[in-house]
């Protein structure tokens, strides 16, 4: 038995070489593919990079500021805090184009089965998806709300309403980069980018609201 323990144990040791060195090519074989792996996702990363984003597309119609406010009012946004944020963020997200789009390339593409209304250009599209944008007069991104579909965001009274989701009823706007940055409120209370001032427009649209009100209320009398 001992002799033959003592084979055994030689027979072993002259495989030992043979089982390192493959594991030694196994670990070989998959580092570099771990280092291609590496590689291949930084040039992916440093060529989209160095492409600049296509341009943002302002497409449909350009409404008027009092358009927008009347739609963003029956929408809900009904006092002057509200109307003034709502409308000052739709003048600087889209510039008050109903079918703007703002393209995203680091969120890559949507799939190819979504309902598109704004082709855009070549240079948005892979394999038969388009790339992911904001939408609509106040930009609502395809890549986080997806289940609203593009004819929804670009219809200016179903988008105000989505807004008025996306906002808590008119208590926070910072779902919307303009907001956040101080883009929008730029807006509010002075001449801007060859925009007039929005809060004196509320006011003033508010006061003729309430007129027609109180009209209202003495025509039923």
């Amino acid at each position: 038995m001992l002799k033959w323990s003592q084979a055994m144990w030689s027979n072993c040791r002259s495989l030992k070489p043979e089982f390192d060195g493959g594991w030694r090519s196994l670990i070989s074989s998959v580092a570099r593919a771990l280092l291609f792996a590496v590689a291949l996702l930084v040039f992916s990363n440093l060529a989209s990079a160095a492409m600049p984003d296509p341009p943002s597309l302002l497409a449909g119609r350009q409404l008027r500021i009092v358009q927008v406010m009347q739609i963003a009012f029956d929408a809900g946004f009904d006092d002057e805090e509200k109307l003034t944020a709502v409308t000052s963020v739709a003048v600087a997200e889209s510039e008050l184009y109903t079918h703007a789009r703002n393209w995203h390339p680091e969120k890559g593409y949507r799939p190819a089965n979504q309902l598109i209304t704004v082709k855009g250009p070549p240079r948005v599209w892979h394999n038969g998806g388009q790339m992911h944008s904001d939408r609509g007069l106040w930009q609502i991104a395809s890549y986080w709300h997806s289940y609203y579909p593009d004819p929804i965001v670009d219809d200016p009274v179903q988008a105000a309403r989505i807004a008025f989701v996306l906002s808590g009823g008119g208590t926070d706007f910072t779902a919307w980069t303009s907001f956040i940055n101080g883009r929008a409120q730029k807006h509010f209370n002075r001449q801007h980018n060859g925009w007039p001032a929005v809060r004196p427009l509320v006011r003033r649209f508010l006061a003729a609201q309430a007129t027609l009100r109180q009209q209202s209320r003495l025509l039923n009398q």
